[in-house]
């Protein structure tokens, strides 16, 4: 029961939740309105592509549906599902702890050996070591960036923002089909809730464009200053 193999438009998923493209944390009204939207868009009757491929997929949010709306169902899956990727983790780090042991003669080799007088490290040296890195590494993260980092910094902000502006474009054109599909919605379910979240998406990418800016802003003034203060120690030596 864990795999859910098709989802919308034959692309495949791995869990009921993204059969029905909701998060695993969402509310149970939140999986019936998702359950209803896809129930109209792929059903058979109605899907404009194979009847034979809207059959499949709907078969496939019945079943995602079936579970997922069940309480006692929905908590099985769930302990299924985190006891598979427990699982899948426990066998990536086992096969991690596998590859860095060492070989079986090796290790009985070394512990053959003898030690001899100061062949072991000393305890201060090898904090002294990890002194030293600490500290090197705390300079990288904290030293002031150069211009050129800053101006780098920008443009890479500048690109953050054309994504984000335009997901707001193809939200925007989303949010205008999914009104017209909401409109017949409605009147069946009285059902809002995708219209709901794409508006929160669009505003959400809406804020984080605000933020680049700003940032921006921020760093052409940190620019700024520091020509202003590399013109005055010329002026000034």
């Amino acid at each position: 029961m864990i795999l859910a193999p098709y989802a919308a438009d034959n692309v495949i998923m791995d869990t009921h939740y993204n059969t029905l493209g909701v998060i695993e944390t969402a509310e149970p009204e939140v999986i019936r309105g998702a359950y209803k939207h896809l129930s109209q868009k792929y059903h058979p009757d109605k899907y404009a592509g194979e009847r034979k491929k809207a059959e499949q997929i709907m078969m496939d949010i019945n079943h995602a549906h079936d579970v997922l709306s069940d309480p006692d169902l929905r908590r099985e899956y769930d302990e299924e599902l985190a006891s598979h990727r427990a699982k899948k983790q426990r066998n990536s780090g086992s096969q991690a702890q596998k590859n860095s042991r060492p070989h079986k003669a090796d290790s009985q080799q070394s512990r053959a050996e003898p030690s001899t007088p100061g062949s072991e490290p000393k305890v201060w040296r090898g904090g002294l070591i990890f002194l030293v890195i600490v500290i090197f590494a705390l300079y990288w993260v904290f030293q002031p960036k150069t211009d050129q980092q800053l101006l780098e910094d920008i443009e890479i902000n500048k690109a953050k923002i054309q994504i984000f502006s335009e997901n707001i474009v193809k939200q925007n054109t989303t949010l205008r089909n999914l009104k017209k599909e909401q409109s017949v919605l409605e009147t069946i379910f009285n059902d809002t809730y995708e219209v709901d979240e794409l508006q929160k998406q669009i505003q959400k990418n809406a804020n984080m464009i605000d933020r680049l800016e700003q940032e921006n802003v921020n760093i052409n003034t940190k620019l700024q200053k520091r020509k202003l203060d590399q013109e005055l120690e010329k002026a000034h030596p």
